[in-house]
């Protein structure tokens, strides 16, 4: 009968032990993306709009407040709607930076033009003439 007990005892802390796990885990993510969040708005300066970062700066204080509640469900959906509004800033901050620097059209740069396929300027095929050389010196050391 004690035995019983005590299993259904150490089931219900089970239970309450993953319940706090999951809120901690939801409260490390969500300090990490407030962080992240807050840090991406101050380096991208003026070329996010006043509107966008209020906007962004209310959920994050909303977000922290669930933190501060331990408000697991509150905490999921802030994150949800933060990571969405991240998303759309990081568009607006690459279009506004393709605005700024436009390529030519047809005057890409490609690979052998002064560039390794991995961009490395200056460095055009030096990974192939590298594997001739050691190509060379090992069929030189057979001989």
């Amino acid at each position: 009968d004690e035995i019983e007990k005590m299993k259904k005892q150490a089931e219900t802390f089970a239970e309450e032990d993953k319940k706090k796990k999951e809120v901690a885990e939801l409260v490390n993510s969500s300090e990490t993306l407030a962080y992240t969040v807050e840090k991406t708005i101050n380096d991208a300066g003026d070329k996010l709009d006043k509107d966008t970062k209020e906007k962004i700066t209310a959920t994050v204080k909303s977000l922290r407040e669930a933190i501060n509640e331990k408000n697991a469900d509150k905490m999921k959906e802030l994150q949800e709607q933060l990571s969405k509004e991240v998303q759309e800033i990081g568009s607006k901050i690459y279009e506004e930076a393709a605005k700024a620097n436009p390529q030519p059209q047809g005057e890409e740069a490609q690979p052998g033009q002064g560039e390794s396929a991995r961009g490395y300027p200056g460095r055009a095929g030096s990974s192939r003439v590298l594997r001739k050389q050691r190509l060379k010196q090992s069929r030189m050391r057979t001989l």
